[in-house]
């Protein structure tokens, strides 16, 4: 996908890379260790826990992003996903994990779909705490009998989530073959 920007705007743009303020996300001069607060955040504590933004908003950065919310450039989104998802990498709940390769589901029976998915999640030993006693909502694309979405909700639940709810960008009309 092409946004447009030229060599030069790209190198203009000032994205935030570590060392950061664990609250704010502000950048520090230096690595200061792992969790380290300001001291605007430790006077006035913020309602969030941390936060992290992809870059500056400045000159530089302000057309694309304006862009997206004012003038309906929807095409800009992946790229600015793409940008937080960068900046959040240390937020993001990777709670789950693969633990063996499966077969695509595809063609399968939803039995089939169960057996393929057995024991194909878990949540690491150094994650747990991110789901213990959690709520979790967890998202995925399509939704079609279930299998894949019930194998990560046992896992997390095994791990201590006290709910997990899902999400999907669409679910398959027919339930027939939904016997989980």
């Amino acid at each position: 996908m092409s946004t447009g920007f030229s060599p030069e705007a790209w190198s203009r743009i000032p994205f935030i890379d570590g060392p950061l303020r664990d609250g704010c996300g502000t950048p520090f001069e230096y690595d200061l260790g792992e969790g380290v607060r300001c001291a605007d955040c430790m006077a006035k504590p913020r309602a969030f826990a941390r936060g992290r933004a992809a870059c500056l908003y400045d000159d530089a950065s302000r057309g694309v992003i304006l862009q997206l919310k004012h003038a309906d450039r929807t095409d800009l989104a992946p790229l600015l996903a793409g940008w937080i998802s960068r900046s959040a990498r240390d937020l993001l709940a990777d709670a789950l994990v693969r633990l063996r390769a499966t077969e695509t589901q595809g063609g399968k029976s939803g039995s089939g779909r169960r057996r393929n998915v057995a024991a194909a999640f878990a949540t690491p030993a150094g994650r747990a705490h991110q789901v213990a006693g959690k709520r979790i909502l967890l998202i995925d694309d399509v939704m079609t009998t279930g299998a894949t979405l019930e194998g990560c909700a046992r896992a997390l639940l095994a791990a201590g989530a006290t709910c997990v709810d899902v999400a999907v960008v669409a679910r398959v009309k027919e339930a027939a073959n939904r016997s989980i």
